[in-house]
């Protein structure tokens, strides 16, 4: 299992510290546990990781290679910085960035040159899902974002846009839905997260359904004992 915890414009150093040191000193697992915190953490977070199950990746990367690009960060940046990971697609830069599918595979392209693995999120809109085009929405976003790019090098996190940061969660069998499709879709050759509003109340229940290969976490992830529990889910 995939353990993601998507810290995004939260904590400071010391908060950092405090925190990684508290999940890293409590997990009894054998999941893969991934942390996303914001830029300026990833080196302090990476050296108090170095000896542990856990890996580093960031929240974003420029759909650029280099260049004048005053604020962005590039792909080879990330990898240089210690990452394994990059998250492309969150409904938040989707939202607050306009960033659009050819952008995002744009962005895939140059993380896995970049020996990256993108965490690719996907989903729908509270209307989209209310007027039955979930499937079709989900069906377009792979379409362009998968563009000559190898399924098999990235992650999926099907993250229902109305889901995030509302407290609402997709009912069991709409997180079954959308994720057989994807993993019809790519012949099983490809793991899927399930994310929004993940907390360690219903993380064990979203973590055995079928064709869920993990959570992507966003506020229970900071806090300590809410992140240890999902995180040491044992797999049945």
């Amino acid at each position: 299992m995939i353990i993601a915890a998507n810290w995004k414009m939260n904590l400071t150093q010391k908060q950092a510290v405090s925190l990684i040191n508290s999940i890293a000193n409590n997990l009894n697992t054998k999941n893969n546990i991934l942390i996303f915190p914001s830029f300026t953490l990833i080196e302090t977070v990476k050296k108090l990781t170095s000896q542990k199950t856990i890996f580093v990746g960031a929240q974003d990367c420029s759909v650029n290679s280099s260049g004048a690009y005053t604020g962005e960060v590039s792909a080879e940046q990330v990898k240089d910085s210690g990452c394994n990971y990059v998250i492309l697609g969150h409904s938040e830069r989707r939202k607050y960035h306009n960033e659009t599918d050819l952008q995002i595979n744009k962005k895939a392209k140059l993380a896995i040159k970049s020996d990256l693995t993108p965490l690719i999120c996907i989903g729908e809109t509270l209307e989209q899902r209310k007027t039955n085009q979930t499937i079709k929405v989900i069906k377009a976003q792979l379409d362009e974002i998968y563009t000559e790019v190898d399924a098999s090098r990235t992650i999926i996190a099907y993250e229902p846009v109305w889901a995030i940061g509302t407290g609402l969660t997709a009912k069991n069998e709409e997180i079954i839905e959308v994720h057989n499709y994807i993993n019809d879709y790519f012949s099983g050759k490809v793991r899927i997260l399930y994310g929004g509003s993940v907390n360690e109340q219903n993380s064990d229940e979203i973590l055995a359904l079928k064709n869920v290969s993990g959570v992507l976490v966003g506020g229970a992830s900071l806090v300590a004992e809410k992140f240890i529990k999902i995180a040491n889910f044992l797999q049945k």
